[in-house]
């Protein structure tokens, strides 16, 4: 039984730890990079590209060299 607790108390160590991490390196960054974007590219020329009214053929490309440009999840 001891050995069953020192197990889960050393993996909710490494589950914090990870998080740690992930939330100092990923989404720290993240933020800065959504409000610099939100501050600085003025919304009508995001909506011009990627609005319900763009078309299909600017609007997928624009997407996908954005999301791989970007590759921020918040």
């Amino acid at each position: 039984m001891e050995l069953f607790f020192a197990a889960n108390q050393s993996g909710f160590a490494s589950v914090a730890s990870y998080l740690a991490a992930h939330i100092l390196l990923c989404l720290v960054p993240a933020f800065f990079v959504a409000g610099g974007l939100s501050v600085l590219v003025p919304q009508p020329s995001i909506v011009r590209f990627l609005g319900p009214n763009a078309p299909k053929w600017i609007a997928y490309p624009a997407a996908a060299s954005a999301g791989s440009l970007l590759a921020v999840c918040s």
